[in-house]
């Protein structure tokens, strides 16, 4: 009696702490689309796997919800789609397979932020963030007057991933309609375990039937080693003293082409 006594005690303390050992190193991960929040094997979560987040809101069944104005749907994941690149042990949470409709007239933005939540590894590591995606319609005039823009910016445990300092801002390119870019590489020499990795993004769209994708991802990790972001490739909008300096060279070189065709056809006709 006294030997199984012993043994039920052993085994309890076993239990606890496989418990807390599974506790602390399990992964969480959740978004958040338009104030409606999705979470791992949630009612809206069409994966049951875990740390796999699909979601798609024109689902007829329970796993639908209602975005005025726009449909959505994605993944939330774990792997790499190249927004971000790094070697040694590296931890990515990433929004991948994304794709945003303009349901309604005229123009409207959105907000999305998705989080990883993770016990794993310990302090220092490199930090980046990146997205790389395109525009579906981008004939249209430029934020913030009513069309397409995309702002994103990554956070380790809530602190902002530089440089450069401030969201990254993008029109999208108006020949292909791409656009990428990014933050980091930044030390962190404190801070963690736990990690809370976390990309924030609004995207505007300009007109009904507007779409923005994300089948490369968008990205945010930290490394052991060196994790770093994609080279940037947006598209900004002049500065009005820009636009004053075009506008007077073109007058300028308007003005000399026609003076020196004058000059050429007096030539002729004294010759």
């Amino acid at each position: 009696m006294l030997q199984f006594k012993y043994l039920f005690q052993l085994s309890s303390v076993a239990l606890t702490v496989g418990m807390c050992l599974s506790a602390t190193s399990a992964h969480a991960v959740s978004i958040t689309i338009g104030g409606i929040a999705i979470n791992d094997n949630g009612m809206r979560d069409l994966n049951r796997a875990a740390d796999v987040i699909e979601f798609d809101s024109t689902n007829a069944g329970a796993a639908g919800f209602v975005l005025p104005g726009f449909t959505a749907s994605g993944i939330v994941d774990l792997g790499t789609g190249g927004a971000v690149v790094g070697v040694g042990q590296n931890f990515i949470v990433r929004l991948t397979n994304f794709e945003l409709v303009r349901a309604a007239a005229g123009a409207g933005n959105i907000r999305i932020s998705f989080d990883h939540t993770f016990a794993m590894p310990m302090a220092p590591v490199t930090a980046a963030d990146g997205i790389q995606g395109s525009f579906g319609n981008i004939l249209v005039r430029p934020a913030p007057v009513g069309g397409n823009s995309v702002t994103w910016q990554g956070f380790v445990n809530n602190a902002a991933i530089t440089p450069p300092m401030g969201a990254f801002i993008s029109a999208p390119n108006p020949l292909t309609g791409r656009f990428s870019g990014g933050h980091g590489t930044m030390m962190i020499g404190a801070g963690g375990p736990p990690w809370v990795l976390r990309g924030d993004l609004e995207v505007a769209l300009g007109s009904r039937a507007g779409n923005f994708s994300l089948p490369d991802s968008a990205e945010v990790g930290i490394s052991t080693s060196l994790i770093e972001p994609p080279p940037t490739d947006q598209t900004p909008v002049p500065e009005p003293i820009t636009l004053f300096g075009t506008g007077i060279a073109f007058c300028f070189g308007v003005f000399f082409k026609r003076e020196l065709s004058k000059k050429q056809k007096k030539q002729r006709f004294l010759s």
